[in-house]
């Protein structure tokens, strides 16, 4: 990554929760500052979302960046979440 001030990259991470019923699939979203690689924030889905999902089989959370998220990211950057 470049080493740029005022640059962050997302990474998103799909975790497999597997069960003798189910399988399903969470995305989890980390936001890291480029120049010193250090954790800026991090969405997960809600509790609620993911024990539904476990339950029924299939998945939480989007395994892409949604307009929302960069919003989350900007206000938990930001010091307002």
């Amino acid at each position: 990554m470049n080493q740029q001030d005022q640059t962050a990259y997302i990474l998103i991470l799909p975790i497999v929760v597997s069960n003798s019923n189910s399988n399903s699939v969470t995305y989890i979203h980390y936001i890291f500052n480029t120049k010193t690689n250090e954790l800026m924030g991090y969405i997960k889905p809600s509790m609620g979302i993911m024990g539904l999902s476990g339950m029924v089989g299939g998945g939480s959370g989007k395994p892409t960046i949604e307009k929302v998220n960069l919003e989350k990211f900007s206000n938990l950057i930001k010091g307002k979440e």
